[in-house]
């Protein structure tokens, strides 16, 4: 078992997890100029922070915007500590779908789209 000390295993993390979600080709997109997607599939795309302070709402609009003109793929966000409020209501407005995670790599869905996304 990996235990979650590094950006980049977060993201390896979240990966993982998207494919059990359902998105059978999740794939980290490696280091370097992201524009803002750490893990990518034909369907969605996700931004994986690992920080001790809760993620605002900035991070969740630059991952808004980084999906790009297709808005049929969904937006995944995964946070070590968690979102602010001003965060989880504007990813209710746009439909981003929330989730934490421990050192452990278990997430937990921080919002009712990360809810919706798990069944």
């Amino acid at each position: 078992m990996e235990y979650i000390t590094t950006p980049e295993a977060a993201e390896r993390n979240a990966a993982a997890r998207m494919r059990e979600l359902g998105y059978a080709d999740a794939r980290v997109t490696g280091r370097g100029a992201d524009g803002g997607v750490d893990v990518v599939s034909d369907r969605a795309v996700a931004q994986v922070k690992q920080e001790s302070y809760q993620t605002g709402r900035p991070a969740l609009q630059r991952l808004y915007g980084a999906r790009g003109e297709d808005r049929s793929r969904d937006l995944l966000f995964f946070s070590a500590a968690g979102y602010s409020r001003q965060a989880v209501a504007y990813a209710g407005t746009v439909g981003i779908a929330l989730f934490t995670y421990d050192v452990l790599g278990r997430i937990a869905a921080a919002n009712p789209v990360g809810v919706w996304s798990r069944s």
